[in-house]
């Protein structure tokens, strides 16, 4: 209760600096707009700059809590509701372990427990003491701006108590961080271990450099540095870049515990696990094509070997495996159109996030304080390469981003989206702002006066149509706003999942995928099924055809050719297995794959009789795959009676295991295998 009342106020309290346990705001903030100030830091010459890594040495361990109280107490924080915080905060009582054993206890004086769900928000309260004094300090002239943030006056980005801080290369800005610092130590308990804290440089000499470290004791480092999971870049990120991240998947896929998982297993464990792990670096950069492409290969190799090393045997390409699960694929996410999807948040948190610091940076250094020139800017030499990888996205999502006009103060007639025309640059492509009478910088504002258009003469059908429509408009007193509408309805929120529907190229759906991929299988039956559903399983008449020396005869019946729909329900062996169920379950088989699935669909009973049929449909079709995979490699045989035994065993183990989530389901479904038992 006491965290659901704390967090309401942070966001209101704590300066956009801290990003961290903050509703709201996002990590990536923070990512990418370091990315951005450090860029160029390679380059000889330029501005002087520097940006130093701050290291707080036991932060959660050491703050004090006099301060931490005095910080609430300045924010007007009702007194019972610290009290409250106090009984939580300084009842804690410690013991030491010595030789084995536990000695006494003793009462805390300072720190915050970690683990418990109120330290992170009393921290970022604390922290925020020292993100108003470096802002003060800034303004005041005790340190200068660092050349990329003068306009936005950005002093330092924190992130719980990771810490950079910008200045200018002057020793004296350094020296004025450092006593800040040191005052808030001394008030907070807080302190900074110099040897661990690092500075980077750029544009500054040789000897102004020694001189500062001497005096200073900072230590320079060197980019790229890791920040917050991700690699600190002074260029456009490169593959070497992406090591960890390539390190990390690898890792994952090397773990002992992937070693006997399933093929569903490890569908599984690629549509989560690993997705996570790229997800947040495809949300921060836009990733090398050969960084994409080696996960692709990293993860299609795990999926058919169970390994990431050799030759990538696959059953079906990658392509195919990263489209939907209704268009024949598996629901993998295709990671070039992700990435984009994902860095495309980027441009709405610029537009609907105008809190954000890095949208209020991006707006006041690369736009020149006025968001619309988004529109009308170019790409620059000057930019980093991931704002004018931005800028080159602009059209894109122009048709995305919908001006709703208010008083037109700041809608642009020739840029903005305001009308069903689009772009009108675009749309009056063989007029220009001279021949048509209207200022290339004018606002809809100023073709209003009072309560009617002051409009040049039309020129062209095109124009008469552009009057038209602005007569069917009255400004207002209303600011005008943006809507976001990537699929032409007004969407509140970005939604990476959204986006990615829209931008990848959508094919013709599968008759079949709601019968092989029923919420209600089992993982391992739906993949096979879905194999054979595409007819990419290795059976002897593949084989042949693929040129591989092999007999084409059925494992199973030996009496006729493999195939499919052999091996399935015209071998005498599988329907002597499929028969009896069939049979049960009142579904009259065919004989053949593709009518069998034309049954299947075109079946009408109840969810618990469809559900059954279904389960036990592709509990027949894995059992005789692994019996025909034991009788190749194994030369191990069991009667049709036996797998019977088996797939019952498997459909009751399956009933019962769906009765915590669907009793009811799992009830009738229960009722109706037992009523139509043999025995």
């Amino acid at each position: 209760m006491l965290v659901k009342r704390l967090k309401v106020i942070l966001p209101h309290v704590i300066l956009p600096n801290q990003t961290a346990f903050v509703q709201g705001r996002l990590l990536i903030e923070n990512t990418v707009l370091a990315s951005e100030i450090v860029q160029g830091y390679h380059r000889i010459g330029g501005p002087k700059r520097i940006t130093i890594k701050v290291d707080i040495a036991k932060a959660f361990d050491t703050i004090r809590w006099e301060f931490l109280f005095q910080c609430l107490r300045s924010l007007a924080v009702p007194e019972i509701f610290l009290s409250w915080l106090q009984a939580c905060v300084c009842t804690t009582s410690f013991s030491l372990g010595f030789n084995g054993s536990s000695y006494g206890y003793f009462k805390g004086k300072r720190g915050l427990r970690q683990g418990d769900p109120l330290s992170p928000y009393l921290f970022v309260l604390a922290m925020n003491c020292l993100s108003i004094s470096l802002n003060r300090a800034a303004r005041e002239g005790q340190f200068q701006y660092h050349a990329k943030c003068k306009n936005s006056e950005l002093t330092h980005l924190c992130f719980a108590d990771d810490l950079l801080i910008f200045c200018d290369g002057s020793q004296q800005s350094v020296l004025a961080v450092l006593n800040i610092l040191k005052d808030f130590e001394q008030r907070s308990g807080l302190a900074v271990s110099i040897t661990k804290t690092s500075m980077f440089a750029a544009g500054i000499k040789p000897h102004e450099l020694n001189q500062i470290k001497a005096a200073t004791g900072l230590m320079e480092g060197s980019l790229p540095v890791r920040y917050l999971g991700v690699p600190l870049c002074t260029k456009k990120l490169s593959l070497a870049n992406c090591a960890p991240l390539l390190q990390s998947i690898k890792s994952k896929l090397h773990s002992w515990t992937t070693r006997t998982l399933s093929f569903a297993g490890r569908l599984q464990l690629l549509a989560t696990v690993i997705a996570g792990i790229t997800n947040f670096w495809s949300c921060a950069f836009i990733l090398p094509k050969g960084c994409l492409a080696e996960i692709d290969s990293l993860c299609s190799r795990f999926l058919w070997k169970g390994k990431t090393e050799g030759h990538n045997s696959a059953k079906v390409s990658w392509k195919s495996v990263t489209t939907p699960k209704q268009e024949g694929g598996l629901g993998l996410k295709d990671l070039h159109i992700w990435n984009l999807a994902a860095v495309l948040k980027l441009i709405w948190i610029l537009f609907f996030k105008q809190s954000s610091i890095w949208s209020d940076w991006f707006t006041r250094e690369i736009l020149g304080g006025d968001l619309n020139n988004f529109w009308v800017i170019n790409t620059r030499q000057k930019h980093s390469w991931q704002a004018n990888q931005l800028l080159l996205y602009k059209d894109l999502v122009y048709t995305w981003i919908k001006r709703v006009v208010g008083n037109g103060e700041t809608t642009y007639f020739w840029s903005c989206n305001w009308s069903p025309f689009g772009n009108i640059a675009d749309f009056l492509k063989d007029e220009s702002a001279s021949t048509t009478g209207i200022p290339s910088t004018y606002t809809l504002a100023e073709l209003w006066e009072i309560d009617h258009w002051t409009l040049p003469p039309a020129r062209s059908e095109k124009q008469v149509q552009i009057y038209s429509h602005l007569l069917t408009m009255t400004l207002t007193d209303i600011t005008d706003s943006y809507l976001w509408c990537p699929d032409g309805n007004h969407m509140t929120a970005y939604s990476i999942r959204r986006v990615y529907d829209l931008l990848r190229e959508e094919n013709e759906s599968v008759a079949w995928h709601r019968e092989v991929w029923f919420s209600r299988g089992i993982p391992k039956h739906r993949f096979l099924t879905w194999l054979m559903a595409l007819n990419r399983s290795p059976t002897r008449d593949r084989l042949l055809q693929w040129g591989v020396s092999t007999e084409g005869s059925c494992l199973l019946c030996n009496t006729s050719p493999e195939s499919r729909s052999h091996l399935y329900f015209e071998c005498s062996f599988s329907w002597n297995v499929w028969q009896d169920f069939h049979q049960r379950l009142r579904f009259a088989s065919p004989r053949t794959w593709e009518e069998v699935m034309e049954e299947l669909r075109n079946f009408r009973g109840s969810r618990a009789s469809k559900t059954l049929l279904l389960l036990t449909w592709q509990a027949t079709i894995y059992a005789l795959w692994v019996e025909r995979n034991c009788r190749l490699h194994r030369q191990v045989y069991r009667s049709a009676n036996s797998l019977s035994t088996e797939i019952d065993r498997t459909i009751r183990r399956r009933i019962a295991s769906i009765r915590q989530g669907a009793p009811q389901l799992s009830s009738g479904m229960l009722c109706q295998w037992f009523s139509t038992s043999p025995s």
